[in-house]
Parts: structure tokens; C-alpha cells; sequence
């Protein structure tokens, strides 16, 4: 593993570069993470994936190691980070893993700079954050909820309603942020909605589904998959929403086939 080095890019945007680990050698994998996690939500899935390819795994803006940074207005400026990281570690291209509100932030790069995004794959994710009435309810209060009550707390409120098996794991990737800078994260990833734009998009796409996921059910998945010109669908059978850490090896026997059919296409 290895952690950011700079190169010879401006001062300036070095002081602004996002935290990161590389993992493996070979195609770059960049990995984003969703609000209030971090870049160690992925930490199950790097064995087999840094095997057989370079896996980036960085900290958004307000979160984790990165939390230094001040939260962003938009997921614009999110997406614009991770194109600075390429700039940093000397990657005109990756193939973007993005997870929950990460898949947002996934999208917006590949839909700002298609040049440097070969694949796309979504994971628990969505191209609106609201769909039903609920979800615009949960969409309204969550980011406030993280400014009133910090992570810990969020921390503590999300374990406690994960399913058996995710809650100490919940709890730890949330409790390491800041809740007064997650919150504009979180405002500007709630109300990101791609769907005008999604049908552009030419780079193939994977979008991977939990069967149990209520915080982003799977009729995302197949909006998603609907508006990705070319897009697969995968739902996981008996997967929730942090299948990344309770189902990380058929989320990895999901991703490999279709990296592999990524290598081919070339």
C-alpha cells in the first residue's frame, strides 16, 4: 500500500488533493466511497481486487483523512477532486467503483471529464437521491441530522438500525468523520439527480443491486440501468446496503467478469 505522493503539480493543488491509498498494480480501479463513510468501506474488497489491479482508494472532501477540506457546495466540485487525483498520481484514465452517494459522485465525473472514465460501475446507488416520499423525507433531514448531531452520534443512530453483521462496520466508517463538514456533502449529494444527462454517458456501466437495500432499494438499480445506454444490472440476492462489507466476495465475482470484458473491448 502506498499513500499519495506529490508530483509536479501547482502548490496550490496539491494543498487540495484528497487523501488516498494505491493498492496492486495494473488497470486503476478508483474507488468512491458514499457520505459519512470513508475510503476503508472498501477495505474487504481489496485482497482480490489489488491482485489483479491497481486499486485507488481515497477519502472525499470532509471525510476521513481528507476531512481537513471543507465540504464542497456541489457534486461538481467532488468530481472535480477525483480528476485532480488523477492529475496527482499521473492516471489520464481509471475505471470508477463508486458505492451509495459515491455512484453519484461517480457518474458526475464520468458525465464532467468522459475522457478519463473507462468503465463505470454503481453499487447501491441511484441517479436521483428521492424517489418515493420517504426517501425525500430521509433526503431533507439527513444532512441537518449530521450537522446537529456529528458523527458519533449518526454513527451510533445508523448502527443501531443496520441488519445483524453491518453495525459495528456502520458504525466505525461514519464515527471517523466530521459532522459539521459532512453536511454540505450530504445536502448536495441528496439532491443530485443525473436522469437528464444519464442517456449521454458512453463509457459501459455495471450497476449491482442489494436485494434487501433500504436505504437505496433496488428500483434505483433499474433506473439506473434503464438510463446507462450501456449499462448491466446485477441484484445481489439477500444483499443490504453495506454489501460491500457482508457479501464483499460475490460483490467481487460481480465486478471481475465485467472488468475483464472491460480489458478486452480496449
Amino acid at each position: 500500500m502506498a499513500t499519495l505522493a506529490p508530483r509536479s503539480i501547482a502548490a496550490s493543488r496539491r494543498a487540495s488533493a484528497l487523501y488516498c491509498e494505491v493498492h496492486g498494480s495494473g488497470t486503476p480501479l478508483l474507488l468512491v466511497h458514499g457520505i459519512g463513510a470513508s475510503g476503508a468501506v472498501f477495505q474487504p474488497l481489496l485482497p482480490r481486487l489489488a491482485a489483479r489491479y491497481q486499486v485507488i482508494v481515497p477519502d472525499l472532501r470532509g471525510h476521513g483523512h481528507s476531512r481537513r477540506l471543507p465540504g464542497p457546495d456541489s457534486v461538481a466540485r467532488l468530481a472535480a477532486d477525483i480528476e485532480n487525483l488523477l492529475d496527482m498520481l499521473g492516471r489520464s484514465s481509471c475505471v470508477l467503483i463508486g458505492h451509495a452517494t459515491g455512484g453519484a459522485v461517480a457518474q458526475q465525473v464520468a458525465h464532467d471529464y468522459p475522457d478519463r472514465v473507462r468503465g463505470l460501475a454503481l453499487v447501491c446507488s441511484y441517479a436521483r437521491g428521492a424517489a418515493t416520499l420517504r426517501e425525500h423525507v430521509e433526503a431533507r433531514l439527513r444532512p441537518e441530522l449530521f450537522r446537529l448531531l456529528g458523527s458519533r452520534s449518526m454513527a451510533a443512530l445508523a448502527a443501531r438500525g443496520a441488519p445483524a453483521g453491518e453495525a459495528g462496520f456502520v458504525h466505525d466508517v461514519i464515527a471517523a468523520n466530521h459532522g459539521g463538514r459532512v453536511a454540505p456533502v450530504a445536502r448536495a449529494l441528496l439532491s443530485f439527480d443525473s436522469r437528464s444527462w444519464l442517456p449521454e454517458l458512453g463509457c459501459p456501466a455495471l450497476v449491482v443491486a442489494g436485494e434487501r437495500d433500504t436505504t437505496a432499494p433496488a428500483h434505483h438499480a433499474r433506473e439506473l440501468a434503464r438510463l446507462i445506454p450501456r449499462a448491466t444490472l446485477r441484484i445481489l440476492p439477500h444483499a443490504g446496503h453495506w454489501l460491500v462489507k457482508t457479501h464483499a466476495d460475490a460483490l467481487v465475482d460481480a465486478l471481475l467478469p465485467w472488468l475483464a470484458e472491460l480489458e478486452v473491448s480496449a
